[in-house]
């Protein structure tokens, strides 16, 4: 595994799955761990890393994920978790985060990292599992993950993006395609391209 991957600290734990790709983070909240997560470290678009495992603590390697989506729930007003909760009438069968405020934030696995630090872009073989950690991803290693050895900056997660049926997709992938052209400069004239033919796309669609 990657040391600036582990070294990170966590941002938050997942505690649940909408599909193979889609996976809910709950922020930890101030003075629930050392490192209290600032608002840079879950925004938009930021890149990610889940670990995952099997059910007997195996390593499986970890999912590179990006943010698409945040929610703050206030379950004096019900939530999407519990809706018929009330301040008045708590359950303590429920965890303590569900019976407080907190910050939850969507993630979409777009690649991942083998047990041996290889990074990959497709559907990671295996979803995380409940409580899993996520963690900031650091530059370094968002870098290596588009440009391994001498195969030149790989996207091949942005098909996905493309087709991906969620409310901010193409928030996100104009985000990404924006980022990309940022950090590498090298390939800005061919990233336009794909950007203004999203956009294009997304014109054409409207009128539609």
């Amino acid at each position: 595994m990657s040391g600036n991957s582990a070294s990170a600290s966590a941002i938050g734990c997942i505690v649940k799955t909408n599909s193979h790709v889609e996976y809910l983070c709950r922020i930890y909240r101030h003075r629930e761990v050392d490192h209290t997560p600032h608002a840079e470290d879950f925004r938009f678009g930021r890149f990610v890393t889940v670990e995952s495992g099997d059910n007997l603590g195996g390593a499986l390697g970890r999912i590179v994920g990006l943010i698409c989506n945040t929610h703050v729930v206030n379950p004096d007003f019900g939530s999407p978790f519990n809706p018929q909760m009330v301040s008045d009438d708590f359950d303590i069968t429920l965890p303590p985060y569900l019976q407080a405020d907190f910050t939850a934030v969507e993630v979409v696995g777009i690649g991942w990292e083998s047990p041996d630090s290889e990074y990959l872009q497709s559907v990671p073989p295996h979803a995380p599992m409940m409580n899993a950690p996520v963690h900031p991803m650091p530059e370094a290693d968002v870098a290596r993950f588009h440009q391994q050895g001498d195969r030149g900056l790989q996207v091949d997660y942005l098909p996905f993006l493309i087709n991906w049926n969620h409310p901010l997709a193409q928030d996100l992938l104009l985000h990404q395609l924006r980022f990309l052209r940022a950090s590498f400069a090298e390939h800005a004239d061919a990233l336009t391209v794909v950007e203004n033919m999203v956009k294009w796309k997304s014109i054409v669609g409207g009128l539609r």
